[in-house]
């Protein structure tokens, strides 16, 4: 005669299919929120953080800014407030970016005195692909200095190592789950250039709609410095335009760095 199978504790059996189903890895959690913000169509961006140089206040430097991205990053436009650089009797404007595709406007209040002098009177500087690489103003690793402030996110979908999930916190009004993360640049090209170290310490705050929210980084710079900031993602699916200056307003970036060096 046939026997029947022993009964099997429900406590047991649901521990067994938990086992063998188990749920995404902290490091896969992070990559597949990287990626689906990474093709966000419209969000907002703020940046805030410090900049520590050699010679500079204690505190160091506060660095601001601001912007809206669309369509993947093919579309931004950005203020970041440098005011700090420049001093008494400073024009205390933002600095003002607006990306194109792969075309980058700056409109730099910083510069507008020297480039006066040398003859320069267009309000904006136009650098093309290769002119972003010569003046250093590319991505880099990580996408760390990309006009497009929210390439960082797209660096952690590849390059994020030893993830763990470090509690949660609310940003901006929505509940996140917050990682601890290492972002590794050992392989990427042109870190030793820009002087940044092999891996940069990196926390992650990620809604429940699977979208980043906050990344905080701290990294080594050239010459002994060090960057702190914290960049902060919202407002997905907002309805903005971003167009390039009027073109009479724009002069190409290796003209003007030209005309500066002959003055």
């Amino acid at each position: 005669m046939r026997r029947p199978l022993p009964a099997v504790p429900a406590v047991l059996l649901l521990a067994a299919l938990a086992a063998g189903c188990g749920g995404p890895s902290a490091q896969e959690e992070v990559a597949r929120a990287a990626g689906k913000t990474d093709r966000a169509d419209s969000l907002r961006a703020e940046v805030s953080g410090q900049i520590r140089v050699p010679g500079a206040p204690s505190g160091g430097v506060p660095v601001a800014g601001s912007a809206v991205v669309l369509d993947g990053g093919e579309r931004v436009r950005g203020t970041t407030d440098l005011g700090a650089f420049e001093g008494p009797g400073g024009s205390g404007e933002p600095s003002e970016t607006v990306v194109i595709g792969e075309l980058v406007y700056l409109r730099l209040p910083l510069l507008n005195a020297p480039l006066r002098e040398a003859g320069v009177e267009e309000e904006w500087l136009v650098a093309d692909e290769q002119a972003q690489q010569a003046a250093g103003l590319g991505g880099g690793p990580a996408g760390l200095g990309s006009a497009d402030p929210t390439e960082v996110v797209g660096a952690l979908r590849d390059s994020a190592r030893e993830v763990e999930e470090a509690g949660s916190e609310d940003v901006r009004g929505t509940p996140t789950t917050r990682y601890t993360a290492t972002l590794d640049l050992s392989g990427a090209e042109g870190r030793a250039e820009q002087g940044l170290t092999e891996t940069v310490p990196t926390e992650v705050w990620i809604g429940e709609d699977g979208l980043v929210r906050r990344v905080r980084q701290r990294f080594s710079v050239r010459q002994g410095g060090d960057v702190d900031y914290t960049l902060e993602l919202f407002d997905f699916g907002v309805q903005a335009t971003v167009e390039p200056p009027p073109e009479a307003d724009t002069i190409p970036f290796e003209e003007a760095v030209a005309a500066a060096r002959e003055e």
